[in-house]
């Protein structure tokens, strides 16, 4: 497993805090809220084997991840700058366990998808990204997470679920001062979608007239405590 920049990484993100936050759903909802800081290092690659061990990241752990991509997209934009050579290093992939972990955590808040309020919710592993389960029903949901690239590639898995939920973090990781992300829930994408399909995030509503985007504010704090 690699670690990037694990030294000289743990003080920067000691200074970045963020925090976000979550109120209800609705077509036209106000932003949600959760809080990030950093003051720790993780790795930012996960094998399959890990996967299949994985867990839900706590708030807390949320928090430090997020202060931590966002100073290593800091740190790789600051060599860009220094040396054209590093135009060729690539920013990293947001990791599915923080786009999945705050979904669970939306979903478990009932801020998105409230009618799946009777719930409890998991990761899924191989099944699914995350597990909705009731006695005697399950439901599968998969995740997409994108920065500020917002195309996807839908498989068959993904048709096949019962939800898909896109997590769009834009430029936030860049440091551009966002102050909201987006999130799109697509109930049984199969009625729109079928086989492999290469998604633009533009067209989605084009293609998906019951698209619901749920906003999430991000708020930008010194100090970031639950």
């Amino acid at each position: 497993m690699n670690r990037i920049w694990a030294g000289s990484m743990s003080a920067t993100a000691s200074r970045e805090t963020s925090h976000w936050g979550t109120q209800s759903e609705s077509r036209t909802p106000q932003a949600r809220v959760f809080r990030f800081s950093a003051n720790a290092c993780e790795s930012m690659s996960e094998s399959p084997t890990q996967r299949q061990g994985r867990r839900i990241l706590t708030l807390h752990e949320m928090r430090d991840l997020v202060g931590l991509l966002r100073s290593v997209f800091s740190r790789i934009a600051e060599i860009r700058r220094d040396n054209r050579l590093a135009r060729h290093i690539q920013f990293p992939k947001i990791p599915s366990i923080l786009s999945e972990s705050l979904v669970v955590h939306l979903l478990r808040s009932g801020d998105i998808l409230p009618d799946l309020s009777g719930y409890s919710f998991s990761l899924g592993g191989k099944r699914a990204d995350i597990l909705a389960e009731r006695p005697g029903e399950t439901k599968t949901i998969e995740v997409k997470a994108t920065g500020k690239s917002a195309f996807q590639n839908f498989v068959a898995k993904d048709v096949d679920a019962n939800y898909i939920i896109w997590i769009h973090f834009g430029d936030y990781f860049a440091g551009a001062g966002k102050k909201t992300l987006r999130a799109f829930v697509l109930r049984e994408p199969k009625r729109y979608f079928s086989g492999r399909v290469y998604v633009n995030l533009k067209d989605l509503p084009r293609k998906v007239p019951d698209l619901v985007e749920v906003p999430v504010a991000v708020e930008r704090l010194e100090h970031g405590a639950l």
